[in-house]
């Protein structure tokens, strides 16, 4: 069975792979990739357990789908304005995630309120 689930840190290296897959155009693995997930996803400073990146894994439990949230602070006229602003820019699933668009299926999954999915 199919789920979304929030994203681990042993789940580097599948997104990782997902991410060449999408993004980068070299057979050649980025140096320091892995380093740089797990510092923009688990080490930040403004990294919330409420607003956590997502992966999608198929019935196998193989990453098929990722979307990664970097949570920021809000200013508003140089005042840090109540509650929580996140960012989404990396997103990526496989060509063959099955019944229709996974990243979709991520961003919407059952639950989602105010933008926010629970895990």
């Amino acid at each position: 069975m199919e789920a979304i689930r929030a994203f681990r840190r042993e789940d580097i290296p599948q997104v990782l792979e997902l991410f060449r897959t999408a993004f980068l155009q070299t057979e050649k693995t980025a140096a320091g990739l892995e380093t740089y997930f797990d510092r923009v996803f688990f080490e930040s400073p403004w990294r919330d357990e409420d607003l956590p990146s997502f992966v999608h894994l198929n019935a196998a439990g193989s990453v098929i789908g990722f979307v990664g949230v970097q949570p920021r602070p809000l200013l508003l006229r140089g005042r840090r304005a109540s509650g929580r602003a996140s960012a989404a820019p990396r997103r990526c699933c496989t060509a063959s995630s099955g019944s229709g668009p996974c990243g979709r299926r991520v961003i919407h999954s059952p639950g989602c309120r105010r933008g926010v999915c629970p895990t």
